[in-house]
């Protein structure tokens, strides 16, 4: 008879999960801080799941007991009749552990699942993902004789797993509505539509920014077209309304900066006047871009004389630390940290 303890194997899991880690270092030729922060959740949560699924709750002597493989009881014990056994408890309290239990601890796999793995991006996908695992996690309970492959545990783990992707679903709902990409060339006018319209928007509210700089004739059409060669245009995509709320330009450098640093530079920043909110969403994907392409700051120039806009930045983390002047622009150079 063989014993297989917990800690045997989280040993196993952890070695062959090291070793593909170190496959994903290696073809990248880096180590991504936060995405092992990510995967770091999916590790746990494959380990929670595997000490109560493969291994018996209770302790002796204060120690988790082991899988036993005996070469004479090979033969599985199955059941593939659903709900027979649910109930077969010596009480109501024990039947009740035994169901919420079997679907709560799977709810964490369907909200960070989703979440890491993009390539996850369809309902079916998701599905297909947590019910395969579900299944994973049976079939590997075979061969041990006081392990049961059981229908009733497929079923209550993978509503476990669908539940928790209802909640990443409802929990991201604003943020999935929304895409964050580079432009394409035919929507250039309608990035221009957004921005005359903002500097028109700017003449009926009273506030002296783009609209006494002549900023329509400083970037015209062809600066974004420009722009968009060279991969630095940037919009916000509302997918349920089909069209385009924000958009920037986005630069390694920048003249208005002296010092340079490892940097993005925010220019251009505006959202459609009718679509409250999609100027935060932007900002937001920007940083995450900015992030995720390596770079330690997000920096950005506002007009001195804008005081809701200079205190808007500075609410969203941007700290002044310089000024420029631009012809008849006075602005404030701002930079927010987003790498430790």
């Amino acid at each position: 008879m063989i014993e297989i303890t917990f800690l045997q194997l989280m040993a196993v899991i952890s070695l062959l999960w090291l070793v593909c880690r170190g496959a994903v270092w290696l073809k990248n030729k880096r180590i991504n801080l936060k995405r092992e922060e990510q995967m770091l959740l999916v590790y746990v949560c494959v380990a929670v799941v595997v000490r109560i699924t493969c291994f018996p709750a209770f302790r002796v002597d204060g120690r988790i007991q082991p899988l036993l493989l005996d070469t004479a009881q090979l033969a599985p014990r199955l059941n593939f009749v659903p709900f027979v056994y649910l109930f077969d408890y010596e009480n109501m309290l024990l039947a009740m552990i035994n169901l919420v239990g079997n679907i709560l601890m799977f709810v964490p796999l369907g909200i960070v699942w989703p979440s890491v793995f993009k390539k996850l991006d369809a309902h079916w996908k998701v599905v297909l993902a947590g019910v395969g695992f579900t299944v994973l996690i049976e079939v590997f309970q075979l061969p041990f004789f006081e392990r049961v492959t059981d229908i009733d545990d497929l079923i209550l783990n993978s509503a476990g797993f669908i539940l928790g992707y209802g909640i990443y679903l409802l929990a991201t709902k604003k943020r999935r509505r929304y895409l964050f990409r580079k432009i394409e060339e035919q929507e250039i006018p309608r990035l221009f539509e957004i921005i005359a319209s903002r500097v028109s928007w700017m003449d009926q509210v009273g506030i002296k920014q783009w609209n006494t700089t002549e900023y329509l004739t400083v970037y015209p059409m062809e600066y974004y077209e420009e722009k968009f060669r060279l991969g630095q245009v940037f919009v916000l995509e509302d997918k349920k309304k089909n069209k385009i709320v924000c958009g920037a330009v986005l630069m390694d450098k920048d003249a208005r900066w002296k010092q340079e640093a490892s940097a993005l530079y925010l220019h251009n920043f505006a959202s459609d006047i009718s679509e409250r909110g999609v100027g935060d969403v932007f900002l937001k994907r920007a940083e995450e871009y900015t992030r995720n392409a390596g770079k330690e700051f997000m920096r950005l120039d506002s007009d001195k004389d804008n005081r809701k806009l200079e205190k808007y930045y500075s609410s969203r983390g941007y700290v002044a630390v310089g000024s420029c002047v631009d012809g008849a622009y006075k602005g404030t150079l701002r930079q927010k940290k987003l790498r430790k």
